[in-house]
């Protein structure tokens, strides 16, 4: 019965050993495979792309950083040296694609040898956009003038199609289009016809590798002339309208009869600028549509009442 035994536990044990070698194997393989990570998986063209990986047991090998197009041949980018089992990178990837990076196997080794810390890596997907470089903008117009963003997209190809999109309604609206010139130059203009306050941004198509860019510019603003006074002094610990709060000293604001409180408006005069909330209601002089709290005038350098450009 003993012997019986015997016998049982070896077999045990047997089987036991031969499902673990495969594992061991298995975690052995994964311990020197070399592995790739890309800190920024979207980038602009011309902006370098910082990439690491380890590769154990490797120290002093070359590893060579590649590149390739969907599914074209793979291109050298770059070339290093495994130190302390990682390597690094710091390279302008060309144009949309993966990467991956090869440890290479040392001249004049044993293959057999060699190949156990040889090896390439993990593929990593990059997306790269074209860049748009703004050179000038003039955004704060008057109503029924023209506001207008010039600049180069990148690379400095010509007849690359590009458009002025402002935010209006929830959705980004097209307001002009354009194809760049040689060296990659353009020009948009919108006649702005109603005042108002929205964001713009210009938008490049993609191609040739590379993915549409978009560049908010800031902000369109349109002015129309309005009439508006200012007040405080004197109403300072009074109600405003909107909260219910108590108006204080040095506070910005305006009064409005019928925006919604809350509403950003902004004022030119005098070549200054300001954008305030609507936080009261008034006034209520005839021909007067927006009054000013004091210290919003004093921003303004506006005194009295008279004529004022604002974007409500």
């Amino acid at each position: 019965m003993r012997r019986g035994m015997s016998a049982g536990a070896l077999l045990i044990a047997t089987t036991t050993c031969a499902a673990t070698l495969p594992a061991a194997h298995a975690e052995a393989q994964r311990s020197t495979t070399p592995t790739l990570r890309v800190a920024d998986r979207t980038l602009t063209v011309g902006t370098p792309a910082r990439v690491r990986g380890t590769a154990p047991n490797a120290d002093g090998r070359t590893v060579v950083l590649e590149h390739r197009v969907r599914r074209g041949a793979w291109t050298r980018l770059a070339t290093g040296t495994v130190a302390g089992g990682r390597f690094a990178f710091t390279a302008a990837i060309p144009a949309s694609g993966a990467l991956r990076a090869t440890v290479l196997p040392l001249a004049g080794t044993d293959l057999a040898v060699s190949a156990s810390a040889a090896g390439t890596t993990n593929e990593q997907g990059v997306a790269i956009s074209r860049a748009v470089r703004v050179a000038g903008k003039h955004l704060d117009v008057r109503a029924g003038r023209r506001a207008a963003v010039r600049g180069s997209v990148a690379p400095a190809t010509a007849g690359v199609r590009v458009a002025m999109q402002v935010r209006r309604g929830g959705r980004w609206r097209v307001v002009d289009r354009d194809r760049t010139a040689a060296g990659g130059r353009f020009r948009l203009v919108d006649r702005a016809v109603e005042a108002s306050s929205r964001r713009v941004r210009v938008v490049a198509a993609g191609g040739g590798g590379l993915s549409a860019a978009r560049r908010p510019v800031g902000r369109l603003r349109v002015y129309r002339t309005t009439y508006a006074s200012w007040y405080g002094p004197g109403l300072y610990g009074q109600p405003l309208g909107c909260s219910g709060r108590a108006l204080q000293a040095g506070q910005l604001g305006v009064a409005h009869k019928t925006l919604p409180c809350g509403t950003r408006v902004t004022f030119r005069y005098g070549g200054r600028s300001v954008t305030v909330r609507v936080i009261d209601r008034g006034p209520y002089v005839g021909g007067r549509e927006y009054d000013l709290t004091a210290a919003t005038a004093e921003r303004l350098g506006f005194h009295g009442h008279g004529a004022i450009l604002a974007t409500r």
